[in-house]
């Protein structure tokens, strides 16, 4: 999910930036893990629901860590949005999944084998 919300991030900064525009990524995939990370303050399933003070201290906390890391000058202010924010999505949608699709032994194998196949194929792209 990180490695995906840092590809968002990168197609985001891709699709406003006017100028030709190269790009490691590997920033932006840091900022869609602090909106990963971000998300879990938010109980979707939990039963007894919490404070609001945890909810929004979460939220706030995640967010203050993405201004102090995420708009340093000199740095792709889009990417890191973009990425964060795809996080978040990405985030929410996966504490909301049932737990025996997170605890899939199968699925968690496909999924590192995309990751690999994705990292393949985009130092494929950039080599050729």
């Amino acid at each position: 999910a990180a490695y995906l919300a840092g590809a968002a991030g990168n197609v985001a900064s891709l699709m406003l930036n006017a100028s030709p525009f190269y790009g490691l990524g590997a920033s932006g995939m840091i900022m869609g893990a602090l909106g990963l990370l971000t998300a879990q303050s938010v109980p979707l399933k939990q039963a007894p629901r919490l404070p609001a003070k945890y909810l929004l201290g979460g939220m706030v906390a995640g967010i203050m860590l993405f201004l102090l890391l995420g708009l340093s000058p000199g740095s792709d202010f889009v990417a890191h949005l973009g990425g964060f924010l795809a996080g978040l999505i990405f985030g929410l949608a996966l504490s909301s999944a049932p737990v025996w699709v997170l605890q899939s032994p199968k699925l968690n194998l496909l999924a590192g084998l995309a990751v690999i196949a994705f990292v393949l194929f985009t130092w494929w792209q950039a080599l050729h």
